[in-house]
């Protein structure tokens, strides 16, 4: 486990749990590069909610668009995260995370209850994200690029935290703020099965956790690039 990379991610609205975690235990199959991924339920007062958007006439934008909703499966993170990104650019559709994981995995009983526990595993951090398209980052997206995708081009993208042993989780940054810590990306972290909070980090945590190998998803759209 690299100790070196340690983000701090402040998390409030916490969907449904008191739960405190100071590590991430879903949604990877190999060690968490990150090892203090925190949490904490909305009704705990040490928990500032995320700042306001800095995105100008587009503020907060995305943030409206984009409903948290938790993984309905065991390591469904990506699921989840790819659920959230779909519906909120197109909103007259219901996506489901079991549609997912059936095309993901090549089965086809993913939405039956109950569910095949095969159904159930990491994504491999690889949205499935049905007849959308995305494309990879070569590391982590620049604060220009962030800043283009959610206050100029006004979509959520993928953000992978990768596991140094193959493994890791998905969450969805949902807006770009500052306060005095720098700038900060504002994200839904669905990081348990049936939970899901939004948390933020600083730009300076989320460039660290990422190599040039590893890889985010944007431009998510409709159709091919």
């Amino acid at each position: 486990m690299m100790t070196a990379l340690r983000i701090s991610i402040r998390f409030a609205l916490a969907a449904l749990t008191g739960v405190v975690l100071s590590t991430l235990g879903a949604c990877k199959s190999g060690a968490p590069r990150v090892p203090t991924l925190a949490h904490a339920a909305v009704h705990n007062p040490t928990v500032p909610p995320p700042p306001l958007s800095r995105c100008g006439s587009a503020a907060g934008n995305v943030r409206q668009m984009v409903t948290p909703i938790p993984p309905l499966g065991t390591n469904w993170c990506w699921a989840a995260s790819g659920q959230m990104a779909m519906n909120a650019l197109e909103m007259q559709v219901q996506h489901l995370q079991c549609e997912q994981a059936n095309q993901r995995f090549g089965f086809n009983d993913c939405c039956k209850l109950p569910r095949p526990g095969r159904c159930e595993q990491p994504g491999g951090g690889i949205p499935p994200l049905r007849e959308f398209s995305s494309v990879p980052s070569q590391g982590a997206l620049t604060s220009d690029q962030i800043k283009d995708e959610i206050c100029v081009q006004q979509r959520p993208f993928l953000v992978v935290t990768p596991g140094t042993g193959g493994g890791g989780h998905m969450v969805i940054a949902i807006d770009y703020a500052a306060d005095d810590q720098g700038e900060l990306l504002v994200v839904y972290n669905p990081w348990m099965k049936g939970k899901v909070d939004q948390g933020y980090i600083t730009l300076d945590d989320y460039k660290n956790t990422h190599t040039t190998n590893d890889h985010d998803f944007y431009k998510i759209k409709k159709g091919p690039q």
